[in-house]
């Protein structure tokens, strides 16, 4: 059962708002920025290349559920990773109608640092205290947040 709170909506959204500024922040967006005009690809193939690097190769429509997303948009996607030999498209095994989506070493490199770049946090949280952070963090995963690490919610 959930339990019931004191608090109303609006304190649920204040936080929530606050949250939001803190992943959209001035730093954490200029820096993704800077990473995807420096690889010269956009938003999406970007999001593509770390969802390969976490789950390995994928076929099209296999990827398309990783990421929520049309097949159609997919393609899209695959097409300026594959024209920068990122990532290779190879017939499946047993199903050559089938393509599946693969990195390449190269693309293995951009994709890990995509996520370096992803798991920058906002300068912000420099500001606090190791005590903060770790309440923070606490907080977070009792809500269900995944975290890293030996903690509850992450391996």
């Amino acid at each position: 059962m959930v339990p019931s709170h004191d608090h109303d909506d609006k304190t649920a959204r204040d936080v929530w708002h606050c949250i939001r500024g803190l992943i959209a922040s001035p730093d954490v967006v200029a820096n993704e920025h800077q990473f995807m005009h420096e690889v010269g690809l956009g938003a999406g193939p970007v999001r593509a290349l770390r969802a390969l690097l976490a789950v390995g190769p994928q076929s099209m429509r296999t990827l398309a559920e990783y990421l929520s997303c049309d097949k159609s948009y997919v393609t899209g996607l695959v097409k300026p990773l594959q024209a920068n030999e990122l990532v290779t498209l190879e017939p499946c095994s047993s199903d050559g109608r089938v393509k599946i989506v693969n990195l390449t070493p190269h693309g293995t490199v951009i994709a890990r640092q995509a996520q370096q770049v992803h798991e920058t946090p906002p300068e912000v949280l420099g500001r606090l205290e190791a005590s903060d952070l770790d309440q923070l963090r606490a907080i977070l995963e009792r809500l269900g947040a995944p975290s890293r690490g030996s903690h509850s919610c992450g391996t």
